[in-house]
């Protein structure tokens, strides 16, 4: 039996797991469960391969098991996606020319490497 196997016909109420759609991994609760099927965030999922039961084909979704290591790589992304959107909001609306010299060489230090391996046709 695998890993896999074994961990979905373990799991119970209340036990965290990674439910996957499109692409998007987030961190939920088990709600329900029954001796083929589990109940979480009102969608069914079935213990023999964690597959969604039913549904649209469209938004598909899987559950996996909350590894140290995925539940680490959620918190880096969705971190990183803050950081971005925060400096997308900052940035919003503010005049660079109000900005102190200081911080503006600070910005080129950070930005001026990947504007160089934008223009030499390296990845972005």
């Amino acid at each position: 039996m695998s890993a896999d196997k074994t961990w979905l016909e373990s799991l119970k109420v209340g036990d965290a797991v990674i439910v996957t759609s499109r692409g998007e991994d987030r961190v939920e609760r088990v709600e329900h469960a029954t001796r083929t099927m589990v109940t979480i965030a009102k969608r069914h999922y079935r213990r023999v391969d964690g597959r969604q039961v039913g549904g649209d084909p469209w938004f598909w979704s899987n559950i996996r098991e909350p590894t140290l290591a995925r539940v680490e790589a959620l918190r880096a992304k969705a971190d990183r996606t803050a950081v971005i959107s925060g400096i997308r909001n900052a940035v919003e609306g503010v005049s660079r020319t109000k900005l102190p010299t200081e911080s503006l060489r600070f910005i080129l230090a950070a930005l001026q490497p990947l504007a160089e391996e934008k223009q030499s046709g390296g990845a972005t």
